[in-house]
């Protein structure tokens, strides 16, 4: 039987923590709950849990797994805590799976796991991942590190990890009984939609060869301030819609106006600066994508309007 440890600091996600611990323990894997200190551990939410075991009892060696939850100030209190990197750089250095979620995944990226490897988490948080390749999807695993999203991709991550430590059949077998049903083959969802955008960005940035990766920057920028910033997750949504799309009125430039090597004349500078109204055109009709209209539309504006 597989066997994973969940270490909890004051100010943890309950979600994140607990329905993790739910899924497994359906699955007969092992989960062992270390609080940092003697005694109840209190959520976010002030829940009282009482963990299985402390930290300084826990032996790594007997576990295949460590899971990080997040929550705030719970990230916080575990990435403070030498004991955890110490067990991170265990886990890894034996090869077992490390796995965090929503704001966690900032503790491996300070402990050095996260270079080069491909990683999602809260979105508020992405400025913090320290040499990941962000992706914005609900689980993402890279070799032996999975990480989540939040509270509400819990599930997701939970079924995931049974998938890793017994096998596929068995998280199907778990889903089916907890009535959640796999999206993935759905005939539209965030992914397919995401995937046409970006092949919609990609077909203007093939007829306009000078800008080339110009939307990408400016999206990468964008969602750096809007994290800076504290923005709620619908806000980054529409900011990454807004910045990734930007320039899409482009489409109806003509080529050769757009790949001009020379200097423009008037009535060439005319059609290139109608882009923003044109994008406003292309979009406004479009459904869940009406409302970022103002950001194509004045998106060159000087800060005095």
């Amino acid at each position: 039987m597989s066997k994973v440890l969940i270490p909890l600091a004051d100010g943890f996600e309950e979600i994140e923590a607990l329905a993790v611990v739910d899924i497994l323990r359906r699955a007969e894997i092992e989960v062992v709950l270390a609080g940092l200190h003697e005694g109840a551990v209190r959520s976010a939410r002030n829940i009282n849990i009482i963990p299985d075991a402390t930290l300084d009892s826990i032996n790594a060696a007997a576990f295949d797994m460590i899971v990080l939850p997040g929550g705030q100030p719970g990230t916080d209190n575990l990435n403070s805590d030498p004991r955890i990197h110490e067990l991170l750089k265990e886990f890894d250095a034996r090869e077992k799976l490390i796995g965090a979620i929503c704001a966690a995944p900032i503790i491996l990226a300070s402990a050095g796991l996260l270079d080069g490897k491909h990683a999602t988490s809260y979105p508020s948080y992405v400025n913090r991942l320290d040499g990941a390749c962000y992706e914005d999807r609900q689980v993402v695993c890279d070799g032996r590190i999975i990480t989540s999203q939040g509270a509400g991709t819990a599930i997701s991550f939970g079924l995931e990890i049974v998938g890793r430590l017994v096998d596929r059949k068995k998280a199907a077998d778990v889903a089916a009984a907890m009535l959640v049903h796999d999206q993935s083959h759905a005939v539209w969802n965030h992914r397919l939609f995401n995937s046409t955008i970006q092949a919609l960005v990609g077909a203007l940035e093939m007829k306009d060869t000078y800008t080339q990766g110009h939307a990408k920057r400016v999206t990468e920028f964008s969602l750096c301030i809007g994290s800076k910033l504290n923005l709620p997750e619908d806000e980054l949504r529409d900011l990454y819609l807004g910045a990734v799309l930007h320039d899409i009125g482009k489409i109806g430039t003509n080529e050769d106006v757009l790949n001009k090597p020379d200097s423009l004349s008037r009535h060439e500078e005319t059609l290139v600066r109608e882009h923003p109204l044109k994008g406003t055109l292309f979009i406004v009709g479009i459904e869940n994508l009406s409302h970022i209209v103002p950001t194509i539309l004045h998106h060159h504006e000087r800060w005095d309007g």
